[in-house]
């Protein structure tokens, strides 16, 4: 069994998830309409990159909640539940486990940030009459890579700690570390 195989379970373990999907949404309805912000304050005018800079900024905050919650639960969640215990008996080793749980979940939170920015994106044609594709392209793909990094984080989280509350106390440690109070370290 391969890394692939547990990829593929994760997947469609976390596409059931409706509350995955839920915040998937929120996310990206609100990316959306951050996206004709800047048609709402006269002083910043009517250009599209300044709608795409505000959409970016809004998800910068909210990406990586969403990656956290998404994969807090990936191996702490079973090793409650008991259910890790179990796949580990079979096949795959401890390694393999946890690439793959993180293979699965980096898949679900990049497609969903692909679609909210999709989304995003639509309104943006509409609102503005056109849209900066290499822009736009590369905020999508980089925030899609802090969403997949933030699942690394997660992950490995989630492998370190026994339990779900330790998990999700340290993967909120960590989003406040890294997004809020890094900028005060140096």
């Amino acid at each position: 069994m391969n890394a692939l195989i547990v990829a593929r379970k994760e997947f469609d373990d976390a596409r059931r998830s409706r509350l995955l999907w839920a915040l998937i949404a929120v996310v990206s309805g609100l990316v959306a309409l951050t996206m004709g912000v800047p048609l709402l304050v006269p002083v910043l005018g009517d250009d599209p990159l300044q709608g795409l800079g505000a959409a970016s900024e809004f998800a910068a905050i909210l990406v990586p909640i969403v990656a956290l919650v998404a994969a807090y639960l990936a191996l702490a969640g079973e090793r409650e539940s008991g259910s890790l215990r179990l796949l580990l008996g079979l096949e795959p080793n401890r390694r393999t486990v946890v690439a793959g749980k993180f293979l699965g979940r980096a898949a679900v939170v990049a497609l969903g940030i692909v679609a909210g920015f999709l989304l995003a994106g639509v309104v943006g044609w509409v609102l503005y009459g056109g849209l900066p594709l290499a822009a736009f392209l590369a905020v999508t793909a980089l925030t899609a890579v802090l969403g997949i990094a933030f699942v690394g984080v997660a992950v490995g989280v989630s492998a370190a700690t026994a339990s779900r509350s330790r998990a999700m106390t340290v993967g909120i440690a960590a989003y406040l570390g890294v997004t809020l109070l890094w900028d005060l370290l140096p």
